[in-house]
């Protein structure tokens, strides 16, 4: 019993070593590698090769704004900022 309990105790210590390393390294990028935010409006044309990342719009109510990043046809990491009415509203 101990033992699994020291077993246990070292996977935890590691698994904190190990996030806070990856928080430490992500926050030392270059600010070139992280991408400015991009407002969007409906006049903009858009070029999107690939969706890397969306919102979830069925977990909130109302209109908000959120984030999508994508990466356009010459392999540039855009993120985008826009207005979204999202569907996780109760119909009662």
């Amino acid at each position: 019993m101990i033992g699994s309990e020291m077993k246990m105790k070292g996977l935890i210590v590691a698994a904190l070593v190990l996030a806070s390393s990856s928080v430490f390294a992500a926050q030392n990028l270059p600010a070139a590698s992280t991408p400015a935010v991009e407002h969007y409006t409906y006049s903009d044309h858009l070029d999107i090769k690939r969706v890397i990342d969306s919102p979830d719009i069925t977990s909130f109510c109302g209109i908000r704004p959120v984030r999508m990043t994508y990466e356009d046809h010459q392999n540039q990491i855009h993120v985008m900022e826009y207005d979204v009415s999202g569907s996780g509203c109760d119909d009662n």
